[in-house]
């Protein structure tokens, strides 16, 4: 996304899952805590809510989440010169500790419970 947004800074990185419908709440909540950590500004569903992926296929209540994770352009390349950073300015790194952290919460989220007849037989 741009860096600036209807006149205003845009945020580092927006999550978008669908305003709580498209992913569990701990995926989230993870994936903010490892970005900020890292000194983000992170927002959440404004601008970019999520698309046609997280709309369709994120269902938590049954085990799918779908977050999607919307990047300000000047993080990893020039806006100028439209030329990649060095390094896509280290974004390769943070998303892999970012997958990292989220495979921790991933499979309690996961977990969802057996129809009552199955318990029973």
């Amino acid at each position: 996304m741009p860096s600036v947004h209807l006149g205003e800074p845009a945020a580092d990185i927006v999550l978008g899952d669908r305003f709580g419908r498209a992913a569990h709440p701990e995926i989230v909540r993870c994936a903010h805590e490892v970005l900020a950590g890292v000194g983000l500004r992170v927002g959440r569903n404004r601008p970019y809510a999520g698309g046609y992926i997280t709309e369709h296929y994120g269902r938590p209540a049954d085990g799918v989440s779908a977050l999607q994770l919307e990047f300000r352009r000047s993080l990893f390349l020039d806006e100028a010169t439209m030329e990649a950073r060095p390094g896509l300015g280290g974004l390769p790194e943070l998303m892999c500790r970012l997958v990292q952290r989220l495979a921790d919460v991933v499979a309690p989220c996961r977990y969802v419970p057996p129809p009552m007849a199955a318990l029973i037989a």
